[in-house]
């Protein structure tokens, strides 16, 4: 979402989301897909993203790669 979408919104979404991504039929095809359904708080995802960028932005730099 947006950086500055009411916390309501995002609490409302997150926990919309988490109830359809752990009904049976929905986990069942995200895992056919080669998805590993997860279901977490935005703070947690947030956390991880950040992670993310400073893991892969290490690897980036290091091997010189830019955008084509």
């Amino acid at each position: 979402m947006p950086a500055g979408t009411p916390k309501q919104i995002v609490t409302l979404l997150n926990r919309e989301i988490a109830r359809i991504v752990t009904l049976t039929d929905m986990k069942d095809r995200l895992v056919a897909l080669g998805f590993e359904p997860v279901v977490n708080m935005p703070e947690e995802f947030a956390d991880r993203i950040k992670e993310d960028f400073e893991t892969w932005g290490k690897l980036i730099r290091a091997a010189a790669l830019k955008a084509g």
